[in-house]
């Protein structure tokens, strides 16, 4: 999965959608920038 500055700004949403729990190195991605 590809993130832009875009989805930075979305992330909020985004965060929802993730706490599925499948994708939870996808967060610590978004924690690190």
């Amino acid at each position: 999965m590809h993130f832009h500055n875009n989805d930075l700004q979305n992330g909020v949403y985004f965060y929802s959608i993730i706490s599925n729990g499948k994708n939870l190195t996808t967060k610590k991605m978004i924690v690190k920038k």
